[in-house]
């Protein structure tokens, strides 16, 4: 009873202090959190670990253990967005960066070994669920393959936070020079050049690539056809006002490399489904707000970006792969009430991606629930006693439904 009881009150809490150090012992004595109390004597789960760090040697022998990737590689391959806040704070306490095998990343890795890219059209992988089991989790697992598989990566961590990002100041969207009626991010395109030159840096310089066509950003910046390409990144990442225009060049010259077999691409956009919403937060058509009139919003596709990365979703280029979540928490002007693809995608974003794979992401299987729970259990994050006994992980089973985001809110008081 008073494990429920803690639960229930502190259900959406969190922690951030650092954990203790684990020793592999059956016992363990930890320093409870108010000093000066008796230690208190408390069993050691075992994590489920692997020592197989590639994911292209990971097969179903692997599923439901973790394995680890280095601080230096997660920071080259991954965007500070392209997990949640949530988990990245939870590796950073942890000092480790670790991802569960689950089948639906490991179908995906399976069936791009089996594809012969360079003969067909991009296909496409679509993860999809309900909220918190994983789906983000998952991209990046396979965002890890693709980056030893020595593709080319263009990777939207999150696409709706370029459409509602509450915290942008107005000269961070701004008019496009080329076309009035197009509007262009400053900022986040910028730092998503950045983004790019960092993910792809090895691979950039192993393959030296050179534009296919001219390009005129402005009266002063003209690039010749035959320029370096991570010349023309610089460009962006330097003049913020250019970087959009710059992104829409980045993204054409690799679907043309693409396809003459120069490099093999993959596009990764974590919730694909803001693309198509016709609600941003960004209005035109200011009035008075005594007058009650109707906002006016630009619709997503309105976006110099959004559109650069729809144009990659075209069936006009090959050897190349895109991978996406299709995610119901970006789109408010759909019901919550269901995560079906077709619904939430609606009939322009189903258009566009058809056809596509669709990739379920179900909660945790009692087995994945375990290797989660001793994972947590193993760094001292769950240090209540009643928490670890087989009643009290039964408990937490039922309270979060195996549910991978729920487990962490539940288990964060404990």
């Amino acid at each position: 009873m008073r494990l429920v009881q803690n639960i229930s009150s502190n259900v959406t809490s969190s922690r951030t202090g650092s954990p203790a150090a684990v020793e592999a012992s059956q016992t363990l004595t930890v320093t409870p959190r108010n000093v000066g109390a008796p230690p208190v004597d408390m069993p050691y789960m075992e994590p489920y670990l692997t020592a197989e760090d590639d994911p292209r040697n990971h097969t179903e022998e692997h599923l439901g253990l973790w394995y680890n990737i280095s601080r230096e590689e997660f920071k080259r391959i991954f965007h500070p967005f392209s997990l949640n806040i949530e988990y990245n704070q939870l590796c950073e306490t942890f000092n480790e960066t670790s991802f569960m095998i689950r089948r639906p990343a490991l179908s995906v890795m399976k069936y791009l070994k089996q594809l012969n890219l360079s003969s067909m059209t991009p296909p496409r992988f679509m993860f999809y669920g309900a909220q918190g089991t994983g789906k983000t989790c998952s991209i990046a697992h396979v965002v890890h393959f693709l980056s030893r598989e020595n593709f080319v990566i263009l990777q939207v961590p999150w696409v709706d936070r370029w459409l509602k990002q509450f915290l942008k100041k107005p000269a961070e969207i701004l008019p496009s020079a080329k076309n009035p009626q197009v509007w262009d991010h400053t900022t986040d395109a910028s730092d998503w050049l950045k983004f790019f030159s960092t993910q792809n840096n090895e691979m950039l310089k192993k393959l030296q690539l050179k534009s296919f066509d001219q390009y005129q950003f402005s009266t002063r910046e003209n690039f010749p056809a035959g320029s370096d390409i991570t010349k023309i990144v610089e460009l962006g990442i330097s003049r913020p006002r250019l970087a959009a225009q710059v992104v829409v060049a980045i993204t054409l010259e690799m679907k043309k490399h693409a396809s003459q077999g120069n490099c093999k691409v993959a596009v990764v956009l974590d919730g694909i489904n803001s693309a198509f919403t016709e609600e941003s937060i960004y209005k035109i058509d200011h009035v008075d707000f005594y007058t009650k009139e109707t906002w006016k919003y630009i619709p997503a596709q309105s976006f110099t970006l959004v559109q650069a990365f729809t144009n990659m979703l075209e069936k006009d280029w090959t050897n190349g792969v895109i991978i996406g979540s299709i995610d119901y928490c970006c789109r408010k002007d759909k019901d919550k009430s269901t995560y079906n693809p077709r619904y939430i995608l609606g009939q322009e974003g189903w258009e566009a991606l058809d056809p596509f794979v669709p990739v379920p992401v179900p909660e945790y299987s009692p087995e994945e629930f375990e290797s989660a729970f001793a994972y947590l259990a193993s760094k001292h994050w769950i240090q209540k006693h009643e928490a670890l006994t087989p009643d009290g992980r039964a408990l937490i089973a039922a309270l979060s439904e195996r549910n991978p985001d729920y487990l962490l809110r539940i288990c964060a008081p404990l």
